[in-house]
């Protein structure tokens, strides 16, 4: 074994369930390869004698393996106990030559855990399905699925120990009023609980025709790529198929017709920006297709009526033809090139469309779109998501460059909050991005991009999706992996430290800070201020500058152009504040003795809170809209209470039940059982639900090994929810409900 380091970003393992969870890793060790002709075996060897502590029966086995930019191979090595897969523990292992050199990613520490699951396979799809069936508003509806799958695995959870878990998934297209869905539901194997959910549907010869839309018009001059059919021609060539879904959810036909017009504007727009997006990837990266091997890209365009989305579904890209939002969704090439990444993402990381990694996985999307961009029309791009196909005439999905324009989303990690949307969450590696790409062109955050500095800049993006980064690579992991894949790309110095420096702009730091001449100092943290320049505000009423505060219940914000240190105004400036359900919780005009703003706020309800910056009536003005905040109030005591029932004929608890309301903050935790809980008890088989006014937000019938119940929630916002009990369809049950809250 040659020299060398193995680094454990956490402290060193405990006794005990509890202190089991996903950690970071970075090996940085030499070691001779056992045998090249088995690659797989040598690499689990690797990390046997370099990977401590992670558990008896637990090794390691080849999920993927890639070759680098410099022709060198990487292993990606999933986790597994007792012969099943830790979901989301991937270690990344780089051969140099004949030595492994390094590997990172992340592992399960834990003592062990029992793999013999209570709950049947078939139950758990069951359970996984009826969650589905519980969004379904047309009831009269066929509900179909496909791609169904049921796999046992060790589910990780943070703050938690983990469980056996069924991993269960199904597609469905839209039908009975629910949007298409890529389920995957955790369902706990040994009380049929439901652990996690998430929907992976990742939401957005030579031919002539029309293209484009009213607001980006385009003709396509023999430059869509067809096969002959007949005396006409079709779009489906070794490299991409574009299918005519006829304004259905299933089926759809090969387009064919003649050289010119062989199609109409959406199906054009879809097979010409599809095959740019492929000579992108070729020519700016080195890869064939997503897959690196050549992948086909299905195009399905028209699909359903009136559908305002694209997505990718694992294998295939779908467009609607959108209504009075956008125009049809394949007339922009960032579009198409966003959802083709995510099949991009699909064959290399594999990002889980959750969480952190959720927001990394939405943000590469919405870079790759940017870089497509760049490479058709050779210049540089709006960085402006999904603006050509936006109606309104100023309008985008995401704004690269500064995201909470969009008045939801954020751009600092220090703003991020568990559950928050990934569409939102990946304004953080948007910004990061546009902001490498400006430096590299001109060495200022807020310079020019070029096309030049968004292709540089892109392959240490692609190539840390590609060797990189794994399904749980949180928003500090992502950065690291740009930081090592601009290393492995030859980077200077002075390169890298601004991709760094991009970073830390957005609170996430990485990289080698000697090396780019010792830490910088952090920007403002987003609880402190931001500058701006508007007119004709209507008494900040429009055209405001706008910027996004995280809140607790409770917590204290004093923001103002005067009066608060930092801050500054020219003119008649006026202030107003928003919460997180957009209502307005305060405004100001003038303070401080003078033409400044300042409002006092103390949040009711923990969220995103919006400043808005803007101008008396119709006048000018700048200023600096500074803030300070409070410390956030201790989080209330547990409380809990119980109360008796008995009851018969509740059809499974939605009739006959007997309830209990119970008032909860935002962000606290109830769990309720008549099981698993203090002072619950049970006789026959008990069914509880759980509502939020007339909205079911949480139900459970077998649970604790028998047939009583017990469930968790987690209130978004506060208010008064109602536990209502019952017993499983028409049976008679009795007992006593028990809660806590915290």
């Amino acid at each position: 074994m040659g020299a060398g380091a193995c680094a454990i970003s956490d402290a060193p393992e405990t006794e005990g369930e509890e202190s089991a969870k996903l950690e970071e890793i970075e090996i940085k060790v030499e070691e001779t390869i056992e045998s090249r002709g088995d690659m797989a075996a040598s690499a689990a060897t690797y990390l046997a004698n370099n990977l401590l502590g992670v558990g008896a029966g637990n090794r390691f086995e080849v999920r993927a393996t890639g070759t680098q930019h410099n022709g060198q191979p990487f292993l990606r090595m999933k986790q597994m106990h007792e012969g099943l897969e830790v979901f989301g523990a991937e270690v990344i292992v780089n051969a140099n030559n004949a030595a492994f050199s390094s590997a990172n990613g992340q592992v399960l520490r834990f003592p062990g855990l029992s793999t013999t699951p209570s709950v049947a396979k078939a139950k758990a799809l069951e359970i996984a399905k009826g969650l589905y069936l519980g969004k379904v508003v047309d009831r009269t509806a066929k509900i179909e699925y496909s791609r169904e799958s049921t796999t046992l695995k060790i589910l990780p959870r943070e703050g938690q120990a983990p469980r056996l878990a069924w991993h269960t998934s199904f597609f469905t297209e839209a039908q009975a009023g629910v949007e298409p869905m890529f389920l995957h539901v955790f369902v706990d194997a040994q009380d049929g609980s439901i652990l996690q959910s998430h929907n992976a549907i990742h939401t957005l010869s030579q031919a002539s025709g029309p293209g484009g839309n009213l607001k980006v018009p385009r003709t396509w001059t023999n430059a869509l790529d067809v096969e002959p059919s007949g005396a006409q021609f079709m779009m489906d060539t070794a490299r991409l198929r574009t299918v005519n879904m006829n304004n259905g959810t299933s089926g759809g036909t090969t387009v064919v017709g003649p050289l010119s017009p062989i199609g109409d504007a959406p199906i054009n727009d879809a097979h010409g920006y599809a095959e740019a997006t492929l000579n992108m990837l070729l020519d700016w990266q080195g890869e064939n297709s997503i897959n690196g091997t050549g992948f086909k890209i299905i195009s399905r365009v028209h699909y359903s009526s009136n559908y305002e989305n694209a997505f990718w579904d694992g294998s295939q890209m779908t467009y609607g033809d959108g209504a009075s939002t956008f125009y049809p969704l394949s007339g922009g090439l960032d579009v198409v090139s966003h959802e083709m990444n995510h099949g991009y993402t699909t064959f290399h990381s594999n990002l889980t469309y959750s969480g952190q990694s959720g927001g990394v996985n939405e943000s590469f999307s919405d870079i790759s779109g940017e870089v497509a961009e760049a490479y058709l029309d050779q210049a540089a791009p709006d960085m402006l998501v999904g603006a050509d196909i936006y109606k309104a005439a100023n309008g985008a999905l995401r704004y690269m460059c500064n995201p909470t324009q969009d008045g939801r989303s954020i751009d600092n990690l220090a703003n991020y909050t568990t559950g928050i949307d990934v569409h939102l969450s990946s304004g953080i590696m948007n910004k990061a991005f546009c902001r490498s790409s400006a430096r590299l062109a001109s060495g200022s955050p807020t310079g020019a991009h070029t096309m030049a500095s968004v292709q540089r800049a892109s392959r240490a993006w692609y190539l840390a999706n590609k060797s990189k980064w794994t399904a749980s690579s949180n928003f500090t992991s992502a950065c690291t992996g740009v930081w090592n894949a601009a290393t492995d790309l030859g980077f200077t110095t002075a390169e890298k430290c601004a991709i760094r420096a991009s970073w830390i702009d957005v609170g996430v730091t990485c990289g080698d800070a000697t090396l780019c001449g010792g830490t910088p100092p952090p920007p403002p943290p987003p609880g402190n201020s931001y500058a701006y320049s508007a007119t004709n505000t209507n008494s900040a009423q429009q055209n405001t500058v706008n910027q996004t505060v995280a809140l607790t219940a409770g917590q204290q914000i004093i923001l103002g152009t005067c009066g608060v240190t930092g801050s500054a105004f020219t003119g008649d400036t006026w202030l107003r504040l928003f919460g997180p359900t957009a209502a307005q919780v305060g405004s100001n005009d003038d303070a401080c003795g003078g033409t400044g703003s300042q409002i006092t706020y103390t949040a009711t309800t923990a969220g995103n809170y919006q400043i808005r910056g803007g101008c008396y009536q119709a006048g000018s003005c700048t200023g600096t809209v500074a803030w300070t905040l409070s410390t956030p109030p201790p989080p209330p005591p547990p409380t809990g209470g119980t109360y008796n029932f008995s009851a018969t004929n509740t059809n499974s608890a939605q009739q006959n039940t007997v309830n209990q309301n119970v008032t909860l903050a935002a962000g606290q935790r109830i769990t309720v059982g008549t099981c698993g809980v203090t002072g619950g008890t049970f006789t026959g088989d008990t069914y509880l639900r759980f509502y939020n006014g007339t909205t079911q937000v949480a139900s459970n019938d077998d649970a604790c090994g028998g047939r009583g119940s017990n469930f968790v929630y987690t209130a978004t916002a506060a208010g008064t929810f109602q536990i209502r009990a019952g017993c499983y369809t028409t049976g008679t049950c009795s007992g006593t409900v028990a809660w806590t809250v915290q």
